[in-house]
């Protein structure tokens, strides 16, 4: 990715976002976890391999916003009864995270009552996102956690199994 032009001051995300089969529910990664983790927000969690289920991995915050990202994976998979599909890092780590509710669903509802639960996963592999910071609180992220727009890249691969 590379900005152009001066508006661009930072990223919310760098990665893709893709929708599969919703019969892929299992979660498996090896990362931070096993609680969701962001760069500014893994002290409390440990590097491991994890398990869990997308429903399972899904946090309903008072206010709906993006959630249950699993920071510094190395590799991070979804499968069901048909197999599965692994990410694979190829610079380092990655970023993911997998849910049943849209990108644009999470943006426009204000309280869980509007959240629309989709059949299918979209799934979010990311090789950075915008820190946390403690907003809704407090003051915003650090500086040195802040996606400032400049080039970036990703690599990864996919794997079916």
């Amino acid at each position: 990715v590379t900005p152009v032009g001066e508006q661009w001051v930072s990223f919310a995300r760098v990665g893709y976002i893709t929708t599969i089969d919703g019969s892929y529910e299992n979660m498996d990664w090896y990362g931070y976890g096993p609680q969701e983790a962001y760069i500014d927000r893994h002290s409390g969690v440990r590097l491991g391999i994890y398990n869990g289920t997308v429903d399972s991995e899904f946090v309903n915050y008072v206010y709906p916003q993006d959630n249950g990202n699993k920071y510094g994976c190395r590799w991070f998979t979804l499968s069901g009864k048909k197999g599965g599909i692994g990410v694979y890092s190829q610079d380092g780590y990655i970023q993911s995270s997998a849910m049943h509710y849209t990108q644009e669903n999470m943006g426009l509802a204000v309280d869980a009552s509007q959240l629309e639960r989709i059949d299918d996963i979209v799934w979010k592999i990311d090789s950075e996102i915008y820190p946390i910071g403690n907003r809704s609180c407090g003051p915003p992220p650090l500086d040195k956690y802040i996606l400032y727009a400049k080039p970036k890249t990703i690599g990864f691969t996919l794997c079916p199994f």
